[in-house]
């Protein structure tokens, strides 16, 4: 009997047996991480009320990799909200870099921020020779991601433009755009 379950299945949401793995680790009082994002397209009411229910180690995890996945964010944390699931437990993985711009990125995180739940930056790195869709600074892309990813929560107290203006200050100029 472990008392601790690490999976790393990307979309078990998605799985025809979803529910009665949900049920078992629910049963079985385990702590679970789900350590890929869960799928949020997939929470409905009964699985929110069957995620709630489960013991967690860590952050709920979810994904918002593209704007038009909002309507999904939106219904996915408020049928969590029902069960009064704490939002700061909840943590967002945002895909950068590969085919959204830097205000798509940030409406992204604003949103998330609005629901106080924890956003995190995931940077795309060409797999298999697939390229990104659109071409963006590595500059700007590894300063989202400090203004996001650090533990103090940077985006939290100051916008995306005033962490640029605070670290060129202390690096010199680049080719970032502030907003």
């Amino acid at each position: 009997q472990h008392s601790r379950l690490w999976l790393l299945d990307n979309n078990l949401l998605a799985a025809p047996n979803a529910h009665e793995t949900l049920t078992a680790l629910i049963k079985e009082k385990v702590k679970v991480d789900f350590n890929q994002a869960l799928d949020i397209r997939l929470v409905n009411d009964e699985t929110a009320a069957l995620l709630v229910q489960c013991s967690y180690d860590t952050f709920l995890r979810f994904s918002f990799d593209r704007l038009p996945y909002e309507p999904y964010i939106h219904q996915g944390l408020a049928a969590l909200q029902v069960y009064n699931f704490p939002m700061s437990k909840i943590m967002i993985f945002l895909l950068v870099g590969f085919d959204t711009t830097l205000e798509e990125d940030l409406e992204r995180i604003s949103i998330i921020k609005s629901y106080k739940a924890s956003p995190f930056v995931m940077k795309y790195k060409p797999v298999n020779g697939v390229e990104p869709i659109l071409k963006r600074s590595m500059n700007e892309l590894q300063e989202l991601a400090r203004w996001v990813n650090q533990p103090h929560g940077f985006y939290k107290v100051m916008t995306f433009s005033e962490w640029l203006k605070a670290n060129m200050q202390k690096s010199g100029p680049d080719e970032i755009k502030v907003l």
